[in-house]
């Protein structure tokens, strides 16, 4: 739109219509002595000083060759393409249109990322998506709450413990009660009428797949009405695990990071949501819809189902969820045109490959011992000497190696309750991320690093 500045006369009119003498007024009550502060920001710099000053900052930076850190946050193959086509001035922005009549290039391109999660999912409806996967499987309880009107919800540990603070916040906010449990404990906790949900992260936080089909069944026996939530972090697993949808979930959640965007230090990411048709009118968020000229044959796109605090009353509202991730969802979307389903399948068995190298190696050390279940994707928790990980972080980076995940006390114990899970408080427990990005020889650098610190 055009920028229109306004005159003098202008801003002497409005002063005026308002009752004052000057614009200052309009800050009065901000203390003088912090109106205006000194910035100590330095001189101005030209754009030549700019550059090279920015330069100096990003030789600060660790450039790794090699990636062991998982978590949630995953270092995966990145097309080309995917940069080439998100970077072009039509695309180039974080925004869903808000003039949906003349954006229909960009509102096809959410359509066809609607479809391809429900593709990947097996799902009826996908939104346009959510901020991240820990505002998506927060999202997802609220929608089943909305539904079953019932308030409580079990979360199977372990669970992203990062995910478990964000649930945490939205239980306190959204009036949801969070019952954390193991399989052990999960059929006595299903005997309750309060039960509205299950949140069942698969691989869980330990790189651990589930016997989701088992789980279900074992859910549906107690009761048919508890909606299961399947809580999908690692998105690339989905390209060689059973379909959510076709093991009878209600709602499948979580973050796409690993379909097509970079680490970044942790973000920007995007989370999705996909849900049954029953359920469709309880999504959050944006959602794109396809339809027809109301004189022609030709088709548009429109956005559809806005239950959203910004379109209707706040209290009449699903979610206070207002946007999307537009830039990252388009990344997303243009990865999985490119790769298709056979080239997702092809890089998650290349996961699988690295990853079991790496464990078999690390088996036949001494004073480490694997703890994860098989079968495991992406990711396994070992244990050793405590102690021992400051050292092995140190050298990892002087070999330009980015080191795996530390559970620190508080992690052990977000993810430790609701659980039988023993911890020794002599041991340290590291969670070791391998994805296909990893060739070989820094995969026995890596494990040679390990020999040399564990001993």
């Amino acid at each position: 739109m055009d920028y229109s500045p306004l005159s003098e006369a202008d801003i002497q009119k409005m002063l005026k219509t308002i009752g004052i003498q000057d614009i200052d007024e309009l800050f009065k009550d901000i203390p003088e002595n912090i109106r205006n502060p000194i910035l100590n920001i330095g001189e101005g710099l030209s754009e030549l000083e700019t550059m090279q000053f920015l330069q100096h900052l990003a030789r600060k930076n660790h450039v790794f060759n090699a990636f062991f850190s998982g978590g949630g946050c995953y270092h995966h193959f990145i097309p080309p393409v995917v940069n080439e086509i998100t970077r072009r001035n039509e695309f180039y922005t974080s925004y869903t249109p808000y003039q949906a009549e003349i954006s229909q290039g960009f509102l096809q391109a959410i359509y066809e990322y609607q479809t391809s999660i429900c593709n990947l999912t097996a799902m009826d409806a996908s939104n346009a998506s959510v901020y991240d996967g820990a505002t998506a499987v927060a999202e997802s309880l609220i929608m089943a709450k909305n539904r079953t009107r019932k308030s409580d919800f079990i979360v199977l540990q372990p669970i992203n413990p990062y995910y478990r603070e964000v649930l945490d916040t939205y239980g306190y906010a959204n009036e949801f009660n969070l019952i954390y449990s193991d399989l052990t404990t999960l059929s006595e906790k299903l005997y309750s009428d309060t039960i509205a949900g299950v949140v069942i992260q698969n691989p869980n936080f330990f790189g651990e797949l589930l016997d989701i089909e088992s789980i279900i069944e074992t859910i549906r026996n107690i009761s048919k009405k508890v909606l299961v939530i399947y809580l999908s972090i690692e998105a690339s697993s989905l390209g060689i695990l059973r379909r959510p949808g076709t093991l009878g979930v209600d709602i499948v959640c979580g973050d796409v990071q690993s379909l097509g965007l970079p680490i970044n230090f942790g973000g920007p990411s995007t989370g999705y949501i996909a849900t049954t048709k029953k359920l469709m009118r309880k999504l959050p968020g944006r959602i794109v819809g396809k339809t027809k000229e109301i004189h022609g044959d030709k088709e548009g796109y429109v956005l559809t189902l806005q239950a959203r605090e910004q379109h209707i009353k706040r209290e009449k509202a699903l979610s206070n969820i207002c946007s999307n991730e537009a830039l990252c969802m388009l990344a997303v979307q243009v990865f999985l045109s490119a790769l298709g389903y056979s080239g997702l399948r092809q890089m998650a068995e290349l996961n699988i490959k690295n990853l079991h190298y790496l464990m078999k190696k690390i088996e036949n050390l001494s004073n480490l011992s694997i703890l994860s279940r098989t079968p495991v994707y992406n990711e396994f928790l070992v244990e050793c000497e405590k102690g021992k990980f400051s050292k092995l972080k140190e050298k990892c980076i002087s070999n330009h190696i980015c080191p795996p995940l530390l559970l620190t006390e508080r992690i052990i114990g977000l993810i430790k309750e609701g659980t039988t899970l023993e911890i020794d408080d002599n041991k340290e427990y590291i969670l070791i991320c391998n994805t296909e990005t990893n060739e070989i020889g820094y995969i026995d650098d890596f494990l040679q690093i390990l020999k040399e610190v564990m001993g």
